[in-house]
């Protein structure tokens, strides 16, 4: 599987954040989550319901705020590490670079919001999330797309979902 969408549908807080724990567990080293939408459409709840799923299944608990201000939030008390970046204050190429992220895409679980800012810095392999607000006020449309290889074990898991 090389590029596609895998996942559409129209979705509530709640579901918004089972879709997240439920996708944490098939999350390893290496992996890449972009989320792409504007402010307010979901992306950092979304984030969060990934990183305390993961904290939940080793029984660690700790505050996930948004990394708005400090740009990287790392999440190194769990296994695998997970980075959660936002680079909506960067306006460069340079400063993304300047980061480091790249050091670490094959050591962590890296989850980048505003991955549009990467312009073409962006990994070879990823899953994207699109969110986006639709008529009603309670729901946004996500939608996951595929980029690169070896998605086969989330791709399945959406199956049983559509």
């Amino acid at each position: 599987m090389k590029t596609g969408t895998i996942f559409s549908q129209k979705l509530n807080a709640i579901e918004c954040y089972e879709l997240g724990k439920n996708i944490s567990k098939y999350l390893n080293v290496g992996d890449t989550i972009m989320l792409n939408g504007d402010i307010g459409t979901g992306k950092t709840h979304f984030a969060r319901s990934l990183i305390n799923s993961r904290m939940v299944l080793e029984n660690e608990i700790s505050e996930v705020s948004s990394p708005s201000y400090n740009i990287v939030n790392v999440y190194d008390n769990i296994s695998p590490i997970i980075w959660h970046v936002d680079l909506y204050r960067l306006n460069s190429s340079e400063e993304i670079y300047e980061l480091g992220l790249f050091s670490f895409l094959d050591e962590v679980i890296m989850i980048i919001e505003w991955p549009d800012k990467m312009g073409n810095l962006k990994p070879k392999r990823y899953l994207e999330f699109i969110f986006e607000e639709i008529n009603d006020i309670n729901k946004r449309k996500v939608s996951i797309k595929t980029y690169g290889e070896n998605w086969e074990d989330i791709f399945n898991s959406f199956k049983e979902i559509r």
